[in-house]
């Protein structure tokens, strides 16, 4: 929720949260983002824009999907957040009655930004729901080269610890699942902190206690990545082992020269994000 607060506030817009269904069907909103649970939509006034999800289901279902319905055109949209999701929903659904759309949530560029403190930290090794193999092969050839580096775990570490390492790392290692968006692989980068990244290519990468959580989904492709915005300035992208050594060569001699910061105030600063709505829906 708070990319949404920062998104309103860049553009002046007057904000509510409620969980009261009948409150978002009155006339005194613009727009109603329906987060986490879908609502009928023909219960709206005309006027309202609504955007639905990112949060309602991993493989859409439910009343929401069938054919796209002309009338909700512009005036409704399912959020996917990046482009690979929309990919994911059309290949488990086929279509929805309404438009899919990338609505990225801000990232805090003002709190996630370089300090200009001395880079003291070689890298940063982030772990999320991967095969742990990956990971450890990742932390042997670090070791190997002398390198000093921390290992953050999914859901193993505060924001404020995140923050100050980031600080003072000079490129951080992802070996991450499919990431929908990946906001803590945009805080890094906000920080001017440059990834190479072990790419998560199909769902079927994400790893939990040893077991490949989509494999009853087979043989449907699953395509995705962990980091749906990215950009050669901001590191490098690999999507396998035996590029890795290669890969980590030439980010430690070239590290200085990534720009990911840049990015990010381009791609997903508050303005930008909350600029991309309001185009969609011709406000």
């Amino acid at each position: 929720m708070d990319g949404i607060r920062l998104m309103t506030q860049s553009r002046g817009i007057e904000l509510e949260f409620t969980r009261d269904d009948s409150r978002v069907f009155r006339f005194d909103y613009d727009i109603v983002i329906l987060n986490a649970r879908y609502l009928d939509l023909d219960r709206f006034p005309p006027h309202i824009k609504v955007i639905c999800g990112p949060q309602f289901w991993v493989f859409p279902s439910g009343p929401i999907v069938g054919p796209q319905e002309a009338r909700f055109h512009k005036r409704c949209a399912y959020n996917s957040l990046s482009k690979w999701v929309e990919v994911l929903y059309r290949e488990m659904a086929g279509d929805l009655r309404i438009p899919i759309a990338q609505f990225p949530f801000a990232v805090d560029v003002e709190k996630f930004k370089p300090s200009g403190e001395e880079k003291t930290l070689d890298c940063i090794l982030y772990a999320k729901l991967r095969d742990q193999s990956l990971v450890n092969s990742i932390a042997e050839k670090l070791k190997a080269r002398n390198l000093s580096f921390k290992i953050y775990s999914y859901t193993r570490y505060t924001e404020e610890e995140y923050l100050k390492d980031l600080r003072r790392s000079k490129f951080m290692v992802v070996c991450d699942r499919h990431e929908s968006q990946g906001f803590a692989l945009q805080e890094a980068m906000s920080c001017d902190v440059p990834l190479l990244v072990l790419d998560a290519t199909t769902m079927y990468d994400e790893i939990v206690n040893g077991s490949v959580i989509y494999e009853s989904c087979r043989p449907k492709k699953l395509l995705s990545t962990c980091v749906p915005y990215f950009s050669d300035t901001c590191g490098i992208k690999i999507q396998a082992m035996d590029e890795f050594d290669e890969a980590l060569t030439r980010m430690c001699l070239n590290y200085r020269t990534f720009n990911p910061r840049d990015y990010i105030l381009e791609t997903l600063s508050p303005a930008v994000c909350m600029d991309r709505i309001l185009t969609y829906f011709e406000l």
